[in-house]
């Protein structure tokens, strides 16, 4: 049988390097746009480049907004029958950010909104019309509440920096006073240069809003800044994805004849440090640190792959698609750590992580979950 050859980059700059170049462009999308179709996206917000995640032909959605506990919102309009658009009423709902999916229907009021963003932990505000000329911030928590009319349609809300700010077709960017419900033009002088249809916040705070084009907008002067082309999708609604490190599968025993646990500490984002941990080895033993770009398919076949036929190992499985690896030597308590720095440069890709240890098992290694990692800014 012939050996397997992987590269083994030295660090972790290129190892990313090399998943990169390996993967498809869309690992640098950085956000899921909605449109009134019921279809989502994936977005680059550097380039606009656009990658249709699924459509639901019997919603339309009107807006989304990302909740302070890392929920994906959405208010829709639901339809019977795409043909004969029987309606049925308004929803808000939680979204899949990867998928583009709803996974739960929260609640129904039967109205057509737009414009949705967080009030407080659970809450939300949105922009409900009651007619052509009469719109009505409103607000969802303990049941509905109402609130007086808005002077002019706002299409768009989002939560900047403490602060609740809209978008005027007429006005531009606005903020709106959540005590008394009234808005403030941002910059008089200024107006409406861009038409947007919603707006959201970064991880780094910076502003965007749009349509079927992508725009940078200084919260402070109400300016916009063409930054690209969405393909004329028409979102109602975008956002942001979030950074994550999320746990995947189960290890199998170590010499502490313990099931090897793998963590990740320390923050997902650009010029950030963070750490992947596992413990319960032997010391000093020769270790591996495996970084895939799929969870679900790698050179070998579909993800997870049982090892024990191949390797004589006992309850092992491949959790990513070994892309490239780092080595490392496990410390005298029996730790296999290694730091994992994220350039500034790095793409927004998402990558999976495994530890491998060669130790007196049956096998002679035992593997441990898998963790998967969204970098953010």
């Amino acid at each position: 049988m012939t050996p397997l050859r992987i590269p083994l980059p030295t660090h972790f700059l290129a190892a990313a390097t090399w998943i990169t170049a390996m993967a498809s462009p869309a690992i640098s999308q950085d956000m899921v746009g909605f449109n009134y179709r019921g279809e989502s996206f994936s977005i680059d917000s550097t380039t606009g480049l656009t990658q249709l995640l699924m459509r639901d032909p019997n919603v339309f959605f009107t807006d989304t907004t990302r909740m302070p506990d890392g929920r994906l919102l959405a208010t829709v309009r639901r339809y019977k029958k795409w043909t004969n658009r029987t309606y049925l009423g308004s929803d808000l709902v939680e979204v899949n950010e990867t998928t583009g999916a709803i996974t739960n229907y929260l609640v129904n009021d039967g109205v057509v909104t737009q414009g949705l963003a967080p009030k407080g932990t659970n809450g939300q505000w949105f922009i409900q019309e009651r007619s052509a000329s009469y719109w009505q911030l409103c607000y969802v928590g303990e049941g509905i509440l109402r609130y007086p009319p808005l002077p002019g349609e706002i299409t768009a809300l989002t939560l900047h920096g403490g602060k609740l700010y809209g978008w005027s077709p007429t006005a531009g960017l606005i903020t709106i006073d959540e005590t008394n419900r009234t808005w403030s033009d941002v910059n008089p002088f200024v107006g409406a240069t861009a038409a947007i249809q919603f707006l959201a916040v970064r991880s780094d705070g910076a502003l965007f809003g749009g349509g079927n084009d992508l725009y940078r907008i200084d919260p402070a002067t109400g300016t916009t800044q063409f930054v690209a082309s969405l393909g004329n999708h028409d979102l109602r609604g975008a956002e942001f994805l979030s950074a994550f490190v999320q746990p995947f599968g189960q290890g199998c025993a170590t010499t502490a004849n313990a099931p090897s646990t793998l963590t990740v500490s320390g923050s997902p984002r650009l010029g950030q440090t963070l750490t992947s941990t596992s413990s319960g080895h032997g010391p000093s033993r020769v270790g591996l640190v495996i970084l895939g770009g799929s969870k679900t398919q790698s050179a070998f076949g579909s993800l997870p792959l049982i090892l024990d036929p191949l390797l004589g190992t006992s309850g092992c499985k491949l959790h990513v698609s070994m892309d490239a690896m780092i080595a490392g030597v496990t410390s005298a308590a029996g730790a296999l750590q290694t730091p994992l720095a994220i350039p500034q440069t790095l793409p927004l890709l998402q990558f999976h992580l495994q530890h491998a240890v060669f130790e007196p098992v049956q096998g002679g290694m035992s593997w441990s979950n898998g963790v998967s990692i969204q970098i953010g800014r």
